[in-house]
């Protein structure tokens, strides 16, 4: 899998997010994506980031396939993929704030293989 071509790169981030647990820094984002049926949907990807931000890791599954989180609303998707979070890197340190991106997005690194 090319990590700079992420699953759900071809639908625009409605909203994006950083939220912080015991092990980890996360970069949540939540794309406007219909389901199977056409209904409304929406799909949050997450990345981690290193220390200084610089870097965010794709968060794959065994397959290689990016995790995808799904929600009828952005709230649901981004709640759904907080408490996935906790459960892989500990309590909630932080809660939720918009990412903050001065210029560009931090660089893509390798991925990261979640069980």
């Amino acid at each position: 899998m090319d990590a700079g071509r992420p699953l759900l790169s071809e639908h625009p981030i409605s909203t994006c997010h950083e939220v912080v647990f015991q092990r980890a820094v996360a970069r949540i984002e939540i794309f406007d994506r219909p389901d199977a049926a056409g209904l409304s949907g929406f799909a949050a990807q997450i990345w981690l980031l290193d220390d200084d931000g610089a870097v965010r890791r794709l968060l794959v599954d065994r397959t290689s396939k990016p995790i995808e989180i799904h929600g009828r609303s952005a709230s649901t998707a981004l709640s759904a993929a907080i408490t996935f979070l906790e459960g892989h890197y500990g309590a909630l340190n932080q809660y939720a704030h918009e990412c903050r991106d001065f210029g560009a997005p931090p660089t893509i690194g390798e991925v990261v293989m979640i069980e």
